[in-house]
Formats: structure tokens, C-alpha cells, sequence
């Protein structure tokens, strides 16, 4: 309690509720404890309430005083006041907002005299380019000169008297010059366009397009060379399409038959065929999927030939095996539904003795293990390939993708438990 009252004193709410629970734990029936930590919570609550508001208050503050000083350095004075003296209404006595109304004040006042001078030289100035525009537009030059001269004094930063002057003392001679360049530019335009069409009938497009650029460069404003261009656009745009088009066909069947050849290669024939019907659904004339396609049927064939002797010999006798004798690599387990599964299982039980078999297919660029394990009433086939070109494994149970180590954990013999490993 003593600990909870200094707490108080010193406005802790928080700490102070704190001790008043730890008295309250000593002494639960004392509701004046109860009282007190209710009071805690309210003047907890009212101070987070007051904090709030009042960093509302300095947000407020803050936001419009970067307003006010961005307003400020861009001269938009008269919205930069109305931004200080907001600031000044979430902090009436803020020294800081004040100082910048009167930064204000002086600045508008400045600005207004700069104005009103700068008024005065400004109606001057366009009392005399008035005059002087008319008398150029008289062609009144040696005049005109004169009174462009004159508005240059009143403002020297104007560029439109000099521009002016400029252009009175071109004119002359831009008028001499006029009939001969306008004849030149027809004759290197008339040019430039049989240029063109020539390349345009040779179906030299790209050529053809330069040309015509090239007399638009001279005349801007005719219309047959603009036509031609876009006629030239239109057919690269649509032979570039049709490029494109062939390109992505290209591509797509090179895809697909770099992945079916890479399955037809790891015997993953059901996926390899997939992949080169699609390969000749782009070309179908094409006539490496298809060698590949009959192949496959052919491998089909002879797998379900073999799987049927071994079937026959199943059911005619119960010898498990035993020998070495060559046989063809199991096809890839591919299970439609459990069913289907529970079924391949159920045969591998009737054909294999209770324990683990391992059966070793050599081939010239990998190395099959299959494993079949038959545990009480549980049956499974796990398989490692092992890819002689570089290295790698995979491992399945099932027709299913596995990890190495549930791999290894699963086709390990344990204690007693039946082991026969077979070559072919």
C-alpha cells in the first residue's frame, strides 16, 4: 500500500494499480483495494485520453506549420498566413507561428510595391509595342526598329522586342531567298518521293520508309508520303506478327519435345507420349514424335507381354523368385484410383515371399532398384533410380515421389525379417 501511494503521488497510475493487486492478493476481502484499483483504471484511462488528445494537438500544430513553411518557400504567402495561423489556434502563444505572420506581412508588403512599379513599366512597354507592331504590320521596318529599340529600354529583359528587331532584319532577304528555296525544296521533294515509291514497289520497306521520311523532312504537311508510311507500318508490323507467331509455334514444340525426350529417356513413357502428341498438334508433320510415339506403343506392347508370362507363371505355380534370368524393366506406376492400387499391391503379395526383395534393372544410362515389402498386412513397392549421367536420384513408393531418407528407412531388412536381392 505505502509503495501504491507513492506511486499515486507521483502520477503512476500504472504502477501504482500494480501494487494495489498485490495488496489485494494478500488481503482479497478488502474492497476499498477493489475501489482503488477501479480508480487506477479510470485515471489510467484518462490519461492515455489526455496524451492523446494532446499529441493530436502537436500533430495538428506540426502539420500546419510544414504547411506554412512549404506554402512560404514556394510565395504563396496568403495561404502560407492562413497555415501559421491555424498553427496558431492548436498553440495560441507559439512565438514560432507569430514570427513567420509578420515574415509574411513584410513580404506581401514588399511584393505589392514591386508590383505596383513593375505595373507602371509594364503599361509603358505595351503602349510602345503596340505602336510598333503596327508599323511592322505595315511594313513600316526602319519605324518599327526603332520603337522595338525603345521598348527595350523601359524592360531589357523582354525577348520579344529583340526577336522582333531579328526578324525585321531577315525579312528582306527571307524575301529574296523565298522563290529560290521554295523551288529547291520541290525539286528534292519530287525526288525523294520517286526514290521512295521505287523501294516500295521492290517491297524494300525499311529503305522505302526512309525515303518517305525524308521527303516529309522537306514538306511536312503532304499528306501522300504520312499514307505511305503508315502502309509500310502496317505490312512490317504484320509480317513481324506472323514471324512472332511462328517463333512462339517454335518454341512450344521444341518445349514439348525437350521434355518428352527427357521422360522417353528416364522411361517415363505415359507423360514422354503426352508430350509429343502435343508436339505434333503444332506440326503434325513432323516425324520425330511420331518414330517416338510408335516406339513407345511398341515398349506398351512389349511390357504388357511380359506382364502377362509373368501373370501366367504366377498362377501356375507358387515358386517365388529366385533366379537371374533377364527380365524388362517394370513400367512407371501410374494409379488412376486406389482401387487400382490396392490391386497392383494385392498381386505383389501373391507373387512374393513375406520380407524384402530387391531387384536390380541394369541399364545403359541408369540403374533401377525395386524393392518389394511385404510386412504382415501391409504391402509396398518403393523404387531408386539412379541416373548414371550425372548422378542424381530419385526415389518413389508406390508411384509416388519420396525423400531419400524415408527411402532408406523403409527398404532397410530389420532383425530376422526375410532379404533376397536379384540382378537382371
Amino acid at each position: 500500500l505505502a509503495a501504491a501511494e507513492r506511486s499515486l503521488a507521483t502520477k503512476d497510475y500504472q504502477t501504482a494499480k500494480g501494487y494495489y493487486q498485490q495488496a489485494l492478493q494478500f488481503k482479497p476481502e478488502e474492497e476499498a483495494l477493489r475501489v482503488k484499483i477501479t480508480e487506477m483504471d479510470r485515471l489510467i484511462a484518462l490519461d492515455a485520453q489526455k496524451k492523446q488528445q494532446q499529441e493530436q494537438i502537436n500533430q495538428s500544430y506540426q502539420n500546419a506549420i510544414n504547411a506554412g513553411n512549404a506554402l512560404l518557400a514556394q510565395k504563396q504567402y496568403q495561404s502560407a498566413r492562413e497555415s501559421f495561423q491555424k498553427a496558431l489556434t492548436f498553440k495560441p502563444d507559439d512565438i514560432f507561428a507569430k514570427t513567420k505572420l509578420q515574415e509574411i506581412d513584410n513580404l506581401i508588403r514588399q511584393e505589392q510595391a514591386i508590383a505596383a512599379a513593375n505595373q507602371a513599366k509594364k503599361r509603358q512597354y505595351e503602349e510602345i509595342i503596340a505602336r510598333a507592331d503596327g508599323l511592322f504590320n505595315s511594313k513600316s521596318y526602319v519605324e518599327s526598329k526603332a520603337e522595338y529599340q525603345r521598348a527595350l529600354q523601359v524592360m531589357p529583359d523582354q525577348t520579344y522586342p529583340g526577336q522582333r528587331i531579328a526578324e525585321i532584319e531577315r525579312v528582306v532577304a527571307e524575301q529574296q531567298r523565298i522563290l529560290a528555296e521554295q523551288q529547291a525544296k520541290d525539286n528534292a521533294y519530287r525526288q525523294s518521293v520517286s526514290k521512295a515509291d521505287n523501294l516500295y514497289n521492290q517491297k524494300q520497306y525499311e529503305l522505302a520508309k526512309s525515303e518517305y521520311n525524308n521527303a516529309l523532312s522537306i514538306k511536312p504537311a503532304e499528306v501522300y508520303p504520312k499514307n505511305r508510311i503508315t502502309e509500310i507500318d502496317n505490312l512490317v508490323a504484320e509480317a513481324q506478327k506472323i514471324r512472332q507467331q511462328e517463333l512462339a509455334r517454335q518454341q512450344q514444340y521444341d518445349s514439348y519435345i525437350s521434355q518428352a525426350d527427357k521422360l522417353f529417356d528416364a522411361n517415363n513413357y505415359p507423360q514422354a507420349k503426352e508430350l509429343y502428341q502435343k508436339a505434333l498438334v503444332i506440326k503434325p508433320d513432323e516425324q520425330h514424335p511420331k518414330a517416338r510415339i510408335t516406339r513407345i506403343d511398341e515398349i506398351y506392347a512389349m511390357i504388357a507381354e511380359q506382364q502377362k508370362k509373368q501373370s501366367g507363371v504366377a498362377s501356375g505355380t507358387t515358386q517365388k523368385p529366385t533366379s537371374t534370368s533377364k527380365k524388362i524393366v517394370p513400367a512407371e506406376l501410374s494409379f488412376k484410383n486406389d482401387g487400382e492400387r490396392d490391386h497392383y499391391l494385392a498381386g505383389l503379395r501373391n507373387e512374393y515371399p513375406e520380407g524384402v526383395t530387391a531387384e536390380v534393372y541394369k541399364e545403359q544410362y541408369k540403374v533401377t532398384t525395386r524393392y518389394i515389402i511385404i510386412r504382415g498386412n501391409e504391402v509396398k513397392e518403393l523404387r531408386e533410380i539412379h541416373f548414371l549421367t550425372y548422378g542424381g536420384k530419385q526415389h518413389s513408393m508406390n508411384g509416388k515421389p519420396i525423400t531419400q531418407m524415408y527411402f532408406e528407412s523403409q527398404v532397410k531388412p530389420r532383425g530376422g525379417e526375410y532379404f533376397k536381392k536379384l540382378e537382371y
